[in-house]
């Protein structure tokens, strides 16, 4: 019975801790116009399909300009949709869908704009 109890413990640890922990990470974010961002981030895994949110290091501090969070929603294998969630600026939760992406070939990390107007990676 204590071995169960364990057992069921460390499935609902492995399955909730994919949601707690940021992870440092290098992020890269891209316009047509260049490089917007390069440099440290707070990476966090959301789902198991490879969902995921980036914001600064300091969740009080922007990311970049005004953009405080962008999170992937993987939609299916390769494809997904990406928004900013602003909610320093407004007080609650706001989102701006900036359009579905596809993962580059070149840079597994990586993911494109489907009409090449952004790309966002982090390693």
């Amino acid at each position: 019975m204590k071995k169960l109890a364990i057992v069921a413990l460390f499935a609902a640890y492995s399955t909730f801790s994919i949601h707690a922990f940021a992870k440092d990470a290098r992020c890269k974010i891209s316009f047509s116009e260049g490089v917007q961002y390069n440099g440290l981030c707070a990476f966090t895994f959301t789902d198991k399909e490879g969902s995921f949110k980036i914001t600064n290091k300091n969740k009080r501090q922007p990311l970049f300009d005004d953009i405080y969070e962008l999170e992937l929603i993987t939609l299916q294998k390769n494809y997904a949709l990406v928004r900013e969630i602003d909610t320093i600026k407004r007080g609650y939760e706001h989102d701006t869908k900036w359009g579905h992406a596809i993962r580059s070939l070149e840079d597994r990390a990586c993911w494109e704009n489907v009409d090449g107007s952004f790309e966002i990676c982090a390693y």
